[in-house]
C-alpha cells in the first residue's frame, strides 16, 4: 500500500495525504474498523519473544518502506520523518478503533496537507 500511495506524489506529504485518505476509504468501505493485525498480536502475548521479534521486523520495513519514499521525495531529515509518520498512523490507527471512525485517518491527512514537518 505504501509504494502504491506514493507512486504519483510529488512531494513527501502529497503521499502521506494520499496514504491517509487510501487508510481512510478502506475504513469506510468495511462494517467496522479493527485493530492493527500486528499491535494485535502484539498485546495477545507480550512474552513470546519470538513474536514481539516478528511485530518488530513489519514494523521496521514499514519504516524502511517510508524511509525510502521520504528520500526519494527529498524531505528533510527522511528517517524521522519516516517514523514520525508510523507513530502517528498507528496512534491514528489506534483511535480509528476505539471510535470505529476513519476520522482520526482525515484529521492526519488534512494536518500533513496543511503543516507536513
Amino acid at each position: 500500500m505504501i509504494a502504491s500511495c506514493f507512486e504519483d506524489a510529488q512531494s513527501f506529504p502529497d503521499g502521506v495525504v494520499e496514504l491517509c485518505e487510501t487508510f481512510a476509504r478502506l475504513f469506510e468501505s468495511e462494517a467496522r474498523v479493527d485493530a492493527c493485525p500486528v499491535l494485535s498480536i502484539l498485546q495477545a502475548t507480550t512474552v513470546d519473544g519470538a513474536i514481539r521479534k516478528a511485530a518488530n521486523e513489519v514494523h521496521d520495513s514499514w519504516t524502511a518502506s517510508l524511509t525510502r519514499e521520504a528520500e526519494r521525495l527529498g524531505a528533510p531529515d527522511p528517517a524521522q520523518a519516516a517514523f514520525s509518520l508510523h507513530v502517528r498512523l498507528q496512534g491514528a490507527w489506534v483511535f480509528a478503533f476505539a471510535r470505529q471512525s476513519a476520522e482520526p485517518f482525515r484529521l492526519l491527512s488534512a494536518e500533513w496537507a496543511r503543516d507536513p514537518y
